[in-house]
């Protein structure tokens, strides 16, 4: 990924030189392929490179015209379609395309990108900063907003590189982490928030905010008679998928762990990297050979011996632990570390010796391919849909060979606030987490510990 950046004083005084170094020093580990800065007066524009084609690194960084100035990470996968309607060359660059959409739709260019994405377009006669980011927030963008400064980066540490200090610890992202609710666009440090996926954000006249959520996912484009025609359009859509991120010169790679939803992309990615004679270098964590204990080796085996065109590196990290080097992790990944984190840095780091460019992984299949679901007949019943949650119910007794009342207790009963009052889980859903007992207690009327609702439910 590039790192995009800037920074606007709203007072009018100029950016320096020193602030625009300082924020580009934060960002050059993402500076493979080149770096670039466009500063004038008040306003920085700037971005670091990493590619994934030869073709691209020819990028100059910042796109500067007479009417705009543009920095973007971005990759388009509807570029015929934009190429079409735009009237674009056929050699035209994914950075060219957004440049000549927002010429042709403006702002609403948004709504006919497809890919992965996060810009900045400075329209310099109307000195308007227009920011974006893809649809599902693949692409990060930070922004932190003042009466007297704007800043926006692809990365939290280049934005508190040149923010004005203190900085300040935002205790309810603790909250949001160990729950997963909150506003999902705080960070853990307050006042910097992050540009979600499907938004837009404007500074308009006198330098004032304007928020667009430009989409929304939605429910009712697919409809199927049946588990295999279901099945079978997820596999194309996978497949397309992985086609589209495959254009590059660089080795590909991902991490394996053997469970289905990493297995399943590999099985994908490696027929495709088949038909081009190429490989797939893949990584997995597994214990040393002297450890004591299981791990998932033998299921990745398996996936070795189906696609021969896979080179493995297998991982278990002797020296590391998930207490060393904690405060760095911190600081590099922008989040609270999760136990196995060192294992990730491990894996990452053998995949940057192999010289990996574009790294998949199986991240989020849990939540919508491999994801057992229980919440889901809870839900049906919330929203009305009785007779669906009658048969789902007795479709599970028939597959389980179990009594129905016993799928209603695992499947209903267990969501309820009634349940879990008298099996005391609601106290242990509160206390077992690592968090100090006096911040659960402040923030315990926010805690929401009822099943997460499908909004598609209606």
């Amino acid at each position: 990924m590039s790192a995009i950046y800037g920074i606007i004083h709203k007072n009018g005084g100029p950016v320096s030189q020193e602030t625009a170094h300082t924020m580009a020093s934060a960002m050059r580990h993402r500076a493979i392929d080149g770096a670039g800065s466009w500063l004038e007066g008040n306003i920085l524009l700037g971005q670091c490179l990493l590619t994934f084609n030869a073709a691209d690194r020819s990028w100059r960084v910042p796109l500067v015209t007479d009417d705009l100035v543009v920095v973007a990470d971005i990759r388009i996968d509807n570029a015929s379609y934009i190429r079409k309607l735009t009237n674009s060359p056929e050699e035209a660059t994914d950075i060219a395309l957004l440049v000549a959409a927002f010429r042709k739709w403006g702002q609403h260019c948004v709504y006919y990108l497809s890919g992965e994405f996060a810009f900045a377009i400075w329209e310099r006669e109307q000195r308007c900063l227009f920011l974006a980011t893809d649809r599902v927030g693949f692409k990060s963008l930070y922004y932190y907003d003042t009466e007297n400064m704007f800043i926006f980066c692809t990365e939290q540490k280049g934005l508190l590189a040149v923010k004005p200090s203190p900085h300040y610890f935002n205790e309810e992202s603790l909250i949001a982490y160990h729950f997963r609710q909150g506003d999902p666009a705080a960070t853990h440090t307050k006042y910097v928030y992050a540009l979600l996926g499907g938004y837009g954000l404007t500074l308009e006249e006198h330098y004032r905010i304007r928020l667009v959520r430009y989409w929304n996912p939605s429910p009712g484009k697919y409809t199927f008679d049946d588990e295999e025609e279901c099945a079978m359009e997820m596999q194309q859509l996978l497949t397309t998928v992985v086609k589209d991120r495959i254009s590059t010169d660089r080795p590909i790679g991902i991490t394996l762990s053997g469970g289905l939803d990493s297995s399943s992309i590999a099985c994908l990615l490696a027929k495709e990297l088949a038909a081009q004679n190429r490989p797939l270098y893949a990584f997995s964590s597994v214990l040393s050979e002297t450890a004591q204990g299981n791990d998932e080796r033998a299921y990745i085996e398996r996936i070795l011996r189906h696609c021969p065109n896979i080179i493995p590196t297998f991982v278990d990290a002797p020296a590391c632990g998930p207490f060393d080097d904690i405060s760095d992790a911190f600081d590099r990944d922008e989040t609270f570390p999760n136990p196995f984190f060192y294992m990730d840095h491990a894996i990452l780091q053998a995949a940057k010796e192999k010289g990996v460019g574009v790294l998949f992984t199986g991240y989020g299949g849990d939540h919508w391919v491999s994801w057992q679901g229980h919440p889901v007949i809870y839900n049906m019943m919330a929203a009305g849909r009785y007779q669906l949650a009658y048969k789902l119910i007795m479709e599970f007794a028939e597959r389980e060979q179990r009594h129905p009342l016993q799928i209603v207790k695992r499947e209903l009963a267990t969501h309820t606030s009634i349940y879990r009052a008298l099996k005391g889980g609601t106290r242990q859903m509160l206390h077992g987490t690592a968090l100090r007992k006096d911040l659960i207690h402040k923030y315990k009327q926010q805690i929401d510990l009822r099943p997460v609702r499908d909004v598609f439910l209606r």
